[in-house]
């Protein structure tokens, strides 16, 4: 059936669903409907999305699956052909449905449309700095996010590639559901972009720049996907790529911990430590001169020297 499902997790959002049902409602497109996932929320906000179910808009509940596995599950639940996740505090442009169904009428072989993408702080959208032209395959906007962010794969897509994506054996970590993505979207044979803005709103209790356990996953997810994605691409830079990606989520998440190490728990260092730890030898024991032949060798350089001296850095090594 031709028409979008937006399909919103949610935990812990009592404070923002009314808002998003209230923003996605807007449409002027009304080939569209809402799928609320909650995710084993402890708040009301079960209660609260109760109160919002209509023809158009379905709520669903189960346990805690994290947000790839809440996805999937408003993706079983999904009625029309294409479907665009929404985070619940973020807000797309009321264009985007007509726009997009508009796309895949005229370009039958159109499988995917991206969002115009962008950070939403203070009232001002900032477009995300992306290097990319469309039309282009599914398997080339993936490409370009390998190893730094030069595409994105947030947008309106198939149904079932998206299930196809959503239904790989993902660790359930931090960033899995960007991974999902990137699956989904491989498989699609064209990807266009609208003029329809996302609007990612940045907030300073962000998830990505608190430290917790729950953010060390990244790497997991990082390590995964260097295990999973090679298997999709023929060339011969992509197990370098994967490299250059993991260890840059290693130096990244490893930064943030030092400058933030004093205000977490002792119980939480000890488990920052030890995945650091970890991670580092790995990539250490990986490591190939040939990878320093790229584009970016002055950052792989500088990755790589960060690398080695976090291992020999004073807290790994001596006791304050």
């Amino acid at each position: 059936m031709m028409g979008v499902s937006f399909i919103v997790p949610c935990f812990n959002a009592s404070e923002f669903v009314e808002q998003c049902c209230l923003m996605l409602l807007q449409q002027t497109d009304t080939r569209f409907e809402i799928v609320f996932v909650d995710d084993g929320s402890s708040d009301n906000t079960l209660e609260k999305l109760k109160g919002l179910e209509a023809n158009n808009i379905t709520v669903v509940s189960q346990e805690n699956r994290g947000i790839a596995g809440a996805r999937l599950t408003g993706l079983n639940n999904a009625k029309f052909d294409y479907v665009a996740f929404v985070d619940v505090d973020d807000f797309v442009d009321d264009t985007l449905t007509g726009e997009v169904i508009t796309i895949f009428n005229e370009y039958p072989e159109t499988q995917a449309v991206l969002y115009n993408f962008g950070y939403y702080t203070l009232g001002e959208f900032k477009s995300f700095p992306h290097d990319f032209s469309v039309p282009c395959t599914g398997l080339d906007i993936v490409r370009k996010t390998i190893p730094s962010w030069r595409a994105y794969t947030n947008g309106v897509m198939r149904k079932d590639h998206a299930i196809y994506g959503y239904s790989e054996s993902l660790p359930d970590t931090t960033n899995s559901d960007e991974m999902a993505n990137r699956i989904a979207i491989l498989k699609c044979k064209e990807v266009r972009k609208a003029k329809s803005k996302y609007y990612y709103v940045v907030r300073k209790d962000s998830t990505s720049t608190r430290v917790s356990d729950k953010l060390l996953t990244r790497l997991d997810t990082a390590f995964w996907a260097r295990r999973v994605l090679p298997g999709y691409f023929s060339d011969s830079y992509i197990s370098r790529d994967l490299y250059i990606f993991v260890l840059t989520e290693y130096c990244s998440l490893f930064l943030l911990f030092y400058r933030e190490r004093k205000k977490i728990s002792s119980e939480s260092k000890l488990v920052w430590i030890k995945s650091l730890k970890s991670a580092g030898s790995d990539l250490l024991s990986s490591t190939n001169l040939s990878y320093l032949r790229s584009a970016g060798v002055k950052k792989v350089f500088f990755l790589l020297f960060t690398c080695i001296f976090f291992v020999f850095h004073r807290i790994f090594g001596r006791k304050k």
